[in-house]
């Protein structure tokens, strides 16, 4: 799934994806729910430049920004792209009931993580 954020009067995808938060983690040493969880703002740019990457590589276009340019582009489209991050995760509502503990099935548009019994 691929999402789009505007900057610029331009449109750019991003996704939130297994390589995302793999290079949020190297970047910062955490995983997202310690980031988001502990209230530091700061985490959002190297969130949104790995999800700026792999949403590039998603629809096979070339990512043109910097790390270093992510605090101008959250300016312009911080609320576009923090209400995007939900997009990428179940809330608890969506979870369905059944099945092995991150056994994903879909639901809707979305991926959903089963609970185990």
């Amino acid at each position: 799934m691929v999402q789009y954020i505007e900057y610029k009067e331009k449109k750019y995808p991003v996704r939130i994806s297994y390589r995302a938060l793999v290079g949020l983690k190297k970047d910062t040493g955490k995983s997202f729910e310690e980031l988001s969880e502990g209230g530091d703002l700061e985490f959002y740019e190297p969130l949104l430049y790995h999800a700026l990457i792999s949403g590039a590589k998603a629809v096979d276009t070339e990512m043109p920004f910097k790390l270093k340019d992510m605090p101008d582009i959250l300016d312009e489209c911080w609320m576009s792209f923090s209400s995007t991050i939900g997009a990428f995760f179940p809330s608890d509502e969506e979870v369905e009931e059944g099945g092995e503990e991150g056994n994903f099935q879909p639901k809707g548009n979305r991926a959903v993580r089963r609970k185990k019994k």
